[in-house]
């Protein structure tokens, strides 16, 4: 029995090579939401993000032979996702589309609305330092922060150095901390 999701997932390749449909929905459900965030982040639509991973998806399903020969699937699965909002956004780039908010968490004490508060307020101030970072730095904040992947998985996906997605992850870490500092000193100056 594997006992951590990199374990899993190869163990779930290994099914769906093998024609098992209950593997390929549990890596689905696995991945699924990961990878529209993903995508959110470059077509900024979530019924298209859900499309491009769908598809995705439909053609590993299609193409599972192939599976014995991929080294690292989530990473693959990433790469592909990428490419395909790439290839979106060059077909359809005169839309504009208004970005959701797919992260939407309300947290809730129901013996405290003051604590409640300052935790919606706290997510408020994170939420608006993180959608102030840069392209790059916010993208690679999301992916491992939010997205729970590595830096040499983010490296591979961006196709960039990993010597770059620690010194983006970095650059991110400090403005989010100097926001939420800034955030804190005018709070207590009120």
């Amino acid at each position: 029995m594997p006992v951590n999701e990199k374990e899993q997932i190869l163990a779930w390749q290994q099914e769906i090579a093998g024609g098992n449909q209950r593997s390929f929905d549990q890596l689905f459900r696995c991945l699924y939401v990961r990878l529209v965030h993903f995508a959110v982040q470059f077509v900024a639509s979530s019924e298209v993000a859900e499309e491009i991973v769908s598809d995705v998806f439909s053609n590993l399903w299609l193409k599972r032979d192939t599976l014995p020969g991929i080294q690292n699937l989530p990473v693959y699965l990433y790469v592909a996702v990428k490419h395909r909002c790439f290839n979106h956004r060059e077909q359809f780039s005169s839309l504009h589309v208004q970005l959701e908010n797919l992260d939407e968490g309300v947290l809730q004490n129901l013996h405290d609305p003051g604590k409640e508060l300052e935790w919606k307020e706290l997510f408020h101030r994170i939420d608006m330092a993180v959608a102030s970072l840069p392209e790059q730095c916010q993208l690679v904040f999301k992916m491992v922060k939010e997205g729970g992947l590595k830096y040499r998985e983010v490296a591979d996906i961006l196709d960039i150095s990993i010597k770059t997605v620690e010194t983006q992850l970095y650059r991110a870490t400090r403005k989010i901390r100097a926001a939420l500092e800034e955030g804190e000193r005018s709070l207590a100056g009120k």
